[in-house]
């Protein structure tokens, strides 16, 4: 698999009709392309295409596909956007990815760099003194970033003036009166064909995402015992079986969390009342193995995730059951040991149980968005009232909503 990042440092130098029409060489030479679209506060690729399969060899990856209104994405929503499209590389096993940036050099950039490995990068610039300042800045920085990597420039809209880039000049593309871009490629198909097969002749690279390793879910428990050990201390045995065939005997001072893999397993003797530490906590009904299974993989790509709160929890924080936002896995030796979610909130961190929340997709959370969610400065989804009003009809103090809610709704909004 090739990856070009095709990269300008001002806007409106041509970089995203020079990424669509090399496209469509590499489409006419028979390869399988993904364009990823990361300019994804303004995304332009779903302006140019549709929909995300608009042709049978081609696939394109955009915000503009999921979200219909402008939206501005913080970091761990860049991410989540690049851990989807390495889940489209998976799913579609592309022979090219043609990543259309930004300008100029922004989160996007450094995430993309650090989460998926480039083969070449596409310099495009036009013919004046400000773009080649920009060119020679930036060949520098990623010649340091992305080290054996082949950087190509291409002069776009070339009117026949002569600039020192610095570097050579693989490609020039003349300008079309007009600004007729899409024209380009009918006119100069041989010159996008040769930007094709600069990208063909790259290394080939490896994309997927690295999973996290919360847990060593290598084993499973299949006896749990309560013994003694020589200085008359109480010690819990586990008998614990491993993928590989072989079992080991793990002696705990105190019954609690392992792993997801065994978790039912703990909870049961944990909650038989036969048991040598029988715990009557109803806490321990709601964290279900199906529960925390959901919140630890809701972490397996990335440190941080978007959940929303099924639960409202009473604290000095306001909180609106619905709501959706940035969280973190935290796991010690209270309540068992089982995963929580630190939530973010401008007034603070707020821990969350497995099931006082559920994860989120960026398809979630464009739906919800739809619907009339507002984004808050730190980062939160906020339902409208008429969802907080469905909410409190329909299950009340259940899920947190006091019966003064709309007070503390319109108090929020104020403060806010």
């Amino acid at each position: 698999m090739k990856t070009a990042l095709i990269y300008s440092g001002k806007g409106g130098v041509g970089k995203t009709t020079t990424t669509a029409n090399v496209a469509k060489a590499l489409i006419y030479n028979g390869k399988k392309v993904l364009i990823i679209d990361g300019d994804i506060n303004t995304p332009s690729m779903s302006v140019i295409y549709p929909n995300d399969h608009p042709e049978e060899h081609l696939w394109v990856h955009s915000t503009g596909h999921i979200f219909d209104n402008l939206i501005y994405f913080e970091k761990s929503m860049v991410r989540k956007f690049i851990h989807g499209a390495l889940q489209k590389i998976k799913d579609i096993n592309p022979d090219v990815v043609l990543i259309d940036t930004p300008p100029s050099i922004t989160d996007v950039h450094i995430e993309i760099m650090a989460l998926m490995k480039i083969s070449t990068i596409i310099l495009v610039s036009q013919p004046n003194k400000l773009s080649a300042s920009d060119v020679i800045r930036t060949s520098k920085f990623f010649s340091q970033k992305c080290d054996r990597t082949n950087i190509y420039l291409i002069e776009n809209m070339s009117f026949g003036e002569k600039v020192d880039f610095q570097i050579p000049c693989e490609e020039t593309i003349p300008f079309l009166d007009g600004m007729r871009g899409d024209l380009l490629y009918d006119k100069f198909p041989d010159k996008y064909k040769h930007i094709a097969d600069l990208i063909s002749q790259s290394e080939d690279v490896l994309q997927g995402i690295q999973a996290t390793l919360l847990f060593d879910e290598s084993y499973g428990i299949t006896r749990i015992e309560h013994a003694y050990s020589r200085r008359d201390k109480a010690v819990w045995n586990l008998y614990c079986k491993y993928d590989d065939g072989t079992e080991k005997l793990r002696p705990v001072e105190k019954l609690c969390f392992q792993n997801v893999r065994s978790w039912e397993r703990v909870r049961e003797e944990l909650e038989d009342e036969n048991s040598k530490a029988p715990c009557y906590d109803l806490l321990l009904n709601e964290l279900t193995p199906e529960r925390v299974s959901r919140l630890v993989d809701a972490f397996k790509a990335d440190k941080e995730a978007y959940f929303m709160v099924t639960k409202a929890p009473n604290t000095e924080i306001t909180v609106f059951p619905g709501e959706i936002g940035r969280a973190m896995i935290i796991a010690d030796e209270k309540f068992y040991g089982v995963p929580r979610l630190k939530y973010q909130t401008a007034q603070g961190e707020l821990i969350l149980f497995a099931h006082e929340a559920i994860p989120m997709t960026m398809e979630d959370i464009a739906v919800y968005l739809n619907e009339g969610y507002k984004l808050q400065p730190d980062g939160r989804y906020i339902p409208t009232k008429q969802h907080i009003e469905m909410f409190y009809n329909a299950f009340g103090s259940r899920i947190g909503i006091r019966d003064n809610w709309e007070e503390i709704y319109d108090k929020f909004y104020r403060q806010n």
